[in-house]
């Protein structure tokens, strides 16, 4: 198995402070249903209008 992991670093704010989640692909049966729920949650939607100041995106084997 390994985890992909897409971070992403932003200018703190009260905002964003606030933000916090887990969520395991692996706890649902189907994948879309997965990014379903993913896609309609606040920690999601929020930064989706900032601008990042740094980003990586890597893979771990586990």
């Amino acid at each position: 198995m390994e985890h992909l992991y897409c971070e992403f670093l932003f200018k703190p704010t009260d905002e964003l402070s606030k933000l916090e989640t887990g969520e395991w692909s692996m706890d649902y049966d189907d994948i879309d249903d997965f990014f379903h729920y993913i896609e309609k949650l606040q920690e999601f939607k929020i930064p989706l209008n900032l601008k990042p100041i740094k980003s990586e995106i890597y893979q771990e084997e586990v």
